[in-house]
């Protein structure tokens, strides 16, 4: 039988794991590749993971590990806040601090010692300074871009948020990060057929064939 000690670190593992469930009821911006529903923040959490090991070598000696962390953990924070879709106005300063004050609840059902730790993890992500979480960026930002570029339903609106997020938003960053993929992205924006080369096409074969229904 466990100790009291044991038993109530369990619980409390338990009870964060229970809470970041509700992952799977929040509704993101982004659609599945095949367009038949927007995904939901679990699912997002998922595919940026395997977007990451897929894509190692891309990292820049970057700790895969460390980043799968990272992504795993990145939108918790929407359990309180939710989605905010990068393509409509926000106030930045309330954002962060509510994100702040959804962390500490969050992370603080569980055992101090991983509080810390995954609270740590969190705001490095956020901070994006490090090789790790310079990485994990890349990943999130280059995920809901090419979902978005594979809706086969895509309206024309939809086609014009999206070249404003390549040229000068968010995704606008891998054009010196990543630019392979970066230009296979204006590619398929401009309705050009031309394929990455290898392996990158195979990559991405495979990590968007995981993001359909």
């Amino acid at each position: 039988m466990p100790n009291l000690q044991t038993a109530d670190r369990i619980a409390a593992q338990l009870a964060f794991l229970i809470e970041t469930d509700k992952l799977k009821s929040i509704i993101r911006a982004n659609v599945l590749a095949d367009g038949s529903r927007f995904k939901n923040t679990a699912e997002h959490s998922w595919h940026v993971c395997l977007w990451a090991l897929v894509f190692a070598d891309q990292s820049n000696g970057a700790n895969i590990a460390r980043v799968i962390q990272m992504l795993l953990l990145h939108d918790i924070v929407e359990i309180d806040e939710g989605d905010h879709p990068i393509h409509l106005p926000h106030d930045h300063d309330d954002i962060t601090a509510k994100e702040a004050a959804a962390a500490t609840r969050i992370f603080g059902l569980m055992p101090a010692d991983q509080d810390i730790a995954y609270r740590q993890l969190w705001e490095e992500f956020e901070t994006g300074k490090s090789k790790d979480a310079r990485y994990a960026k890349m990943i999130d930002k280059a995920v809901p871009m090419f979902l978005e570029l594979s809706n086969p339903v895509q309206t024309q609106n939809e086609h014009d948020i999206l070249r404003g997020i390549l040229e000068t938003g968010r995704f606008a960053d891998l054009h010196d990060d990543w630019p392979e993929l970066y230009q296979h992205a204006s590619n398929l924006l401009n309705k050009l057929r031309l394929a990455p080369m290898e392996p990158t096409a195979s990559r991405l074969r495979f990590v968007m064939e995981a993001a359909t229904s």
